[in-house]
């Protein structure tokens, strides 16, 4: 009967790490924006640097769920300290 073997095949995992591509998909701009963008401060997350410049999936997600009511995206600095003071209230 083994040439009657049914296989199940698992959907791939997404991917934790992004890459520039796929983060400037995300944001709509250009790879060379985003790294003008990045470059600026203007980019919340900070990437890790792992075969490239990538970014967590979880923190960008967050990152970009803290938009703001006029549009605007908390930059490099903000996002830093929102981190931190977020850190910092699960920690007590």
């Amino acid at each position: 009967m083994a040439g009657n073997a049914s296989y199940v095949v698992a959907p791939a995992p997404e991917a934790v790490l992004l890459t520039r591509e796929a983060v400037a998909a995300m944001l709509s701009v250009g790879v060379s924006t985003l790294d003008r963008m990045r470059a600026g401060g203007l980019i919340g997350p900070e990437p890790v640097r792992l075969a490239g410049v990538k970014w967590h999936r979880d923190e960008l997600a967050a990152w970009l769920a803290a938009r703001r009511p006029d549009g605007t995206l908390p930059d490099r600095k903000a996002w830093s300290r929102r981190r931190a003071a977020e850190a910092e209230g699960r920690a007590r």
